[in-house]
């Protein structure tokens, strides 16, 4: 039945998946799906599909758990002898600001699919952003239910 729970680190600066955009092409008329993505998206997803290919397969339908780490902004962190290096008073606990969290799922959903075979068996998802104590990336696990 294969591994029935998965998981995994893969360091980067997580990047959004953009909004797809419908328009009806003039010499057809047929309707075409554009996806907006840039080549930092596209290096993230083959980052992320690269330690996928990696793992085992799972044949049933999944939960994924996904933990984005962002780094700090400089701003941050202390300035001057005393505070060096520590984080300043009123830092955010949370990354709040964009990218948003449902379009960071949706990179990694559909570079992982080749562990579950289509991010449709994805029956339950959770995911999170933080700040990174050591280096940006996204944890990705997937169990089998």
């Amino acid at each position: 039945m294969g591994i029935q729970e998965i998981s995994f680190f893969v360091a980067g600066t997580p990047r959004p998946q953009g909004s797809k955009h419908a328009f009806r092409h003039r010499s057809t008329g047929k309707i075409v799906l554009v996806e907006s993505a840039g080549q930092a998206l596209k290096k993230w997803r083959d980052l992320i599909e690269s330690q996928a290919l990696l793992q085992s397969q799972i044949d049933s339908a999944v939960v994924v758990d996904l933990g984005f780490f962002f780094a700090r902004p400089k701003s941050h962190w202390g300035r001057g002898v005393d505070t060096s290096g520590s984080l300043r008073r009123g830092a955010p606990i949370y990354p709040t600001g964009r990218p948003d969290v449902d379009k960071l799922c949706r990179a990694v959903l559909d570079s992982i699919s080749c562990i579950c075979g289509n991010d449709s068996r994805v029956v339950d998802l959770r995911a999170r952003k933080h700040y990174a104590t050591d280096s940006p990336g996204v944890q990705v696990r997937m169990r089998a239910v």
